[in-house]
């Protein structure tokens, strides 16, 4: 089996800054649990209404490649390796800026989260382009062009996500627009396939804390037996396996694949700092 990690953030959009960050990329929202799945089989998952924030895009990570999805329903075919199915909002208001502008940043799909590397020219006004990628703010009192990076952290670009008008690499935005555009990133595709109904309500459902990390308990969906308690450790393993997944995977890709296994280091020790606080506090 195969364990399948559903979560809910929301993206922390005020005082936006990429280089360093000021703080977390995200909020957890309520909702996130952990199902196991058969190898083959599909995981569904829908993003459902927040208040106060509106849906942005599905990303779909088993540490080695990265799918998304801007549809608010995510079917994703499951593989050996453990699975984060994530649903990104953003806040409704707004950007803290006093004028119109559009928030950028990259995001690797492999990784499921945001990355800090350079990763765009503002081709319509190279002045802007140090602030695109340190603040992640470009102004649009007028129309501007971008233009995405390649290859960012030891990764192919895939595809711009959010508000714009994409065209390959190429980003345009209309005068006097605001949102949030993003460039996605990843070494490998997986597959995200069509609505499929049948076999969908396979898994646990969570109760209690476990989607935190705490002690719960769980029942099969649709009844049955074989649920109990169980222990804090669900998702920080899934998310473990994930991140060696991709140490292991930038193994051969040479010196920029240390690039690649140093961030999958940090979130090891990140995450790990976090269970000890769960187990402790």
């Amino acid at each position: 089996m195969t364990a399948v990690t559903v979560d809910f953030r929301l993206i922390n959009s005020a005082g936006h800054h990429r280089q360093p960050r000021t703080g977390p990329t995200w909020t957890p929202l309520p909702g996130g649990y952990l199902t196991d799945s058969t190898p083959g089989s599909t995981a569904q998952a829908t993003a459902g209404a927040v208040p106060n924030a509106t849906f942005l895009f599905w990303s779909a990570s088993d540490g080695e490649g990265g799918a998304a999805t801007e549809g608010v329903t995510i079917n994703q075919t499951v593989g050996s390796n453990p699975l984060t199915l994530t649903a990104w909002y953003l806040p409704v208001g707004g950007d803290g800026t006093g004028g119109p502008v559009v928030l950028l940043d990259a995001f690797s799909l492999s990784l499921g989260d945001f990355v800090d590397d350079d990763f765009v020219t503002v081709t319509s006004d190279g002045s802007l382009t140090s602030q695109a990628n340190v603040a992640g703010v470009v102004p649009t009192q007028r129309a501007q062009t971008l233009e995405a990076f390649g290859t960012v952290h030891s990764q192919q670009f895939v595809e711009w996500i959010g508000t714009g008008t994409p065209a390959g690499q190429t980003l345009s935005l209309d005068a006097g627009v605001s949102g949030f555009a993003i460039a996605t990133y990843r070494t490998k595709k997986i597959s995200i396939g069509r609505p499929d109904f049948s076999g969908l309500l396979e898994g646990w459902i969570l109760l209690g804390g476990v989607d935190v990390d705490g002690g719960g308990w769980v029942i099969p969906i649709g009844g049955g037996g074989g649920g109990g308690p169980v222990g804090p450790w669900g998702p920080y393993v899934a998310h473990l396996g994930r991140l060696l997944n991709i140490g292991v995977s930038a193994h051969g890709l040479g010196k920029e694949g240390l690039e690649f296994q140093r961030s999958a280091l940090i979130k090891v020790m990140e995450l790990t700092k976090q269970q000890i606080g769960q187990i402790g506090g």
